[in-house]
């Protein structure tokens, strides 16, 4: 899909910029009973993915899904011999495809079918807040059986395992706490609702998070120095101690992989996150500990310990960051992708006929989701209502793709003006 601005030069599609869609030349070809027509239908039905049109509703279309469905090129015998880059290129493009035409039919569903993706997002919803229950209960379980594996090993490695499930309690009621907040509805108080508490949860338990590792990696430091000066001794590694460690290890797998199979959403993906570093840092934890107290007649061997604890600690701050660095971009506004910029491009090109040209595309994060700004230019003698309606029509269009949490739809009659007329600039 190509772009053309003011000076009518082609130029590949780019983030979040001031540009021209001219959407063709079917304005020769429609009378004012062929407007009345397609007026009449509000917004003409979209053509069907899966098989190629050929009915008159799909000539006024400037970009229609069968020209890229046309270059869809999937897996070749000789795509091994192709150099990386064109082998990534012919993959985006085909991805590509196929969200366009995933696009075209989540707009083109019925009633029926907008229910039972109702009904999908509400039980997706019960099946999150399950897992959160859950894994607070079972995290509160196995914080008792880490207090009592502290205790018997005195094992640095296993404290700071310790220290890093009593925080898990607290993410644990973080994220139920926001997930009631967000279903409690406040329309006056809260017009847009309350879905970027979700990320503002996940940035205050990655400062959390942070800020506990940071203490276990002094803690460890300290500890390898003491064993220097003062010849400290390794950890008591007992059978018990050993088997309350692998039995949390093997619980926090499967509450990762029951979260990875059954949970969506930024909440469910911190704590998916959470078991992942638990399962890490439980593992060496007690591969660490164990060596240094089960192997003897090699000194250095005790030092793995603290080691491990360090290693526990960086691991930690490191993931916990780049989560809370993304949510943070996101809340700052930062720019859609352009695949995504192209999708929505695809939407307003191919809306109705009497959208002459697409003048600004512009989607930036409000949190998890987008929100979406979109100028089309329409006819200059347009009646109101008709002009309207093509609006708002485009707007529930984008507002019904799962990531626009809001969309706007400005009209315009002419392209010679300036952005910087119509909006004060950044």
């Amino acid at each position: 899909m190509t772009l053309r601005d003011d000076s009518s030069k082609s130029r590949p599609l780019a983030n979040s910029v001031r540009t021209t869609v001219d959407v063709g030349s079917w304005t020769t070809d429609f009378d004012e009973a062929d407007e009345d027509k397609y007026y009449s239908q509000a917004s003409p039905p979209v053509a069907d993915v899966s098989m190629p049109t050929t009915s008159r509703e799909e000539t006024w279309r400037s970009h229609p899904i069968s020209m890229f469905r046309d270059k869809y090129r999937g897996q070749q015998p000789g795509d091994r011999k192709l150099p990386t880059n064109v082998r990534q290129f012919y993959k985006n493009q085909d991805k590509l495809i196929q969200d366009l035409q995933s696009t075209l039919s989540l707009l083109n569903t019925n009633e029926e079918e907008d229910l039972m993706r109702h009904a999908a997002a509400r039980k997706q919803y019960l099946v999150n807040n399950i897992l959160i229950k859950v894994a607070f209960f079972l995290n509160l379980l196995l914080l008792i059986g880490k207090m009592a594996a502290s205790i018997l090993s005195h094992s640095l490695s296993i404290i700071s395992s310790l220290m890093e499930s009593a925080v898990d309690l607290a993410s644990g009621f973080t994220l139920w706490f926001t997930a009631y907040q967000m279903r409690k509805s406040l329309p006056y108080t809260y017009p847009t609702g309350r879905k970027r508490l979700e990320p503002i949860a996940v940035i205050i338990l990655s400062a959390i998070m942070g800020s506990i590792s940071v203490q276990i990696m002094i803690g460890a430091a300290q500890t390898i120095y003491n064993m220097a000066v003062n010849d400290q001794g390794p950890p008591r590694m007992t059978d018990v101690t050993i088997g309350l460690v692998a039995s949390t290890i093997a619980v926090k797998v499967g509450l990762f992989v029951a979260c990875w199979k059954f949970g969506r959403g930024e909440s469910i993906a911190a704590l998916k996150n959470d078991q992942l570093n638990d399962s890490i840092s439980n593992s060496v934890a007690l591969v660490f500990s164990t060596l240094s107290a089960r192997i003897e007649g090699i000194p250095c061997l005790k030092y793995l310990d603290p080691s491990g604890a360090l290693l526990i600690g960086i691991y930690i701050v490191y993931s916990w960051w780049k989560m809370g660095a993304e949510h943070t971009r996101n809340l700052t506004g930062h720019s859609a992708d352009p695949v995504f910029l192209q999708r929505i491009t695809f939407i307003c090109v191919n809306h109705h006929p009497l959208i002459e040209r697409l003048d600004t595309v512009r989607a930036f994060h409000l949190g998890n989701n987008y929100m979406v700004e979109v100028d089309i230019v329409l006819p200059r003698n347009l009646d109101l209502h008709k002009a309207h309606d093509i609006g708002e029509t485009l707007q529930q269009k984008l507002e019904s793709l799962e990531e626009v949490e809001r969309a706007f739809v400005h009209l315009d009659y002419e392209v010679a003006h300036h952005p910087q007329s119509e909006h004060k600039m950044a």
